[in-house]
């Protein structure tokens, strides 16, 4: 059980990155007349779902991460896949250590181009010393993450606001799913082997976390009336006094950290093999500073729609993959089923 939850604290790290513990991303995707109970119900089922659909995928592919999963769904394509989302963890780790680095940038500005290096100089430490330390890191500091999340949200709460939306868009709550999902697909599909059993329990903690966040932070969002605001949860945390404020900042650079941890393990998991693990380490780093210059904003803007499309595919392959799995599995068992009949009669 233990080992499920971290699973799933892993998994939820690479989910909830600055943009999300922001409250940007939630107030951007579900709008003010979107931000309630249903639309959380609605993202913790799709979350659960495909965190479901993935992790079975990753068992049937058997060992070898992301790209032995690949080429079990597109045997023809499976290298531009394996390309989309190494370019997906880039974009991922580029955005963080920019919302870092600006976030630090504002409380000291002296030392403001220090701080993107420095950032994943301290994930790259990290990720050198080994995947177990990368899971440690992500179990631990989402605990923390989760805590002042919900801490700050409930302070914030209306009794006199309804919980429920005025007008929920099921249709934005997928797209939504969709786009935060594939972004931790690697992730998720790099698990391995796992029972059925621990698949379940595994997505039932990741729907469950994130349906929870998801109406705390949009929740508290709307009876606030912060949705427009560039960083929502400062505007959250302002309410409660300077210790809070500061806690919150802490608390986007820590998610922007373990959001990074993952991504760049992941990226490093894949290349070592062939470039050996400094220099793909390097080579990540360099590749998110030189995307990260353009600013937190800009990275969301121009790269995060990109990431959203190759998503979709990737949802129809992995699904046509499962459908035809689990079609030829039930043919074979009939199959069985009635030779054993006949063989009796």
């Amino acid at each position: 059980m233990k080992k499920c939850f971290k699973t799933a604290l892993y998994i939820l790290s690479s989910i909830v990155g600055a943009g999300f513990a922001s409250g940007k991303e939630i107030a951007v995707f579900l709008g003010k007349d979107g931000l309630g109970v249903v639309s959380a119900v609605v993202c913790a089922v799709g979350s659960f779902l495909l965190c479901v659909l993935f992790l079975s995928v990753s068992a049937a592919a058997g060992s070898g991460g992301f790209a032995a999963v690949n080429k079990k769904l597109f045997p023809r394509l499976h290298a531009f896949f394996d390309i989309s989302l190494i370019l997906n963890f880039i974009i991922v780790l580029s955005a963080m250590s920019a919302a870092a680095g600006e976030i630090a940038g504002r409380i000291f500005p002296a030392f403001e181009k220090l701080y993107i290096p420095l950032f994943l100089f301290l994930s790259a430490c990290v990720v050198r010393r080994g995947r177990e330390h990368v899971v440690n890191a992500g179990y631990i500091l989402m605990l923390f993450i989760v805590a002042v999340i919900i801490a700050v949200s409930v302070e914030n709460f209306s009794y006199g606001e309804s919980i429920y939306e005025k007008s929920p868009n099921i249709l934005s709550c997928l797209r939504y799913m969709s786009l935060v999902m594939f972004m931790s697909a690697g992730t998720i599909v790099s698990r391995g082997q796992l029972t059925v059993k621990q698949r379940w329990s595994i997505s039932a903690v990741v729907g469950t976390g994130l349906g929870i966040l998801i109406f705390t932070l949009g929740y508290a969002i709307r009876c606030c009336g912060c949705e427009t605001e560039n960083i929502p949860v400062f505007a959250l945390s302002s309410r409660l006094g300077k210790v809070a404020y500061y806690m919150t900042v802490l608390l986007i650079v820590l998610s922007a950290f373990t959001a990074s941890t993952a991504a760049f393990g992941e990226i490093s998991g894949f290349l070592a093999p062939s470039t050996g693990k400094t220099a793909a380490i390097l080579f990540t780093a360099a590749a998110a500073y030189t995307i990260g210059l353009f600013g937190f904003g800009r990275v969301i803007e121009l790269f995060y729609p990109v990431i959203g499309a190759i998503g979709i595919i990737f949802f129809a392959g992995a699904l046509r993959y499962s459908a035809a799995a689990f079609s030829d599995k039930f043919f074979r068992k009939r199959y069985a089923e009635i030779h054993d009949g006949g063989k009796k009669t």
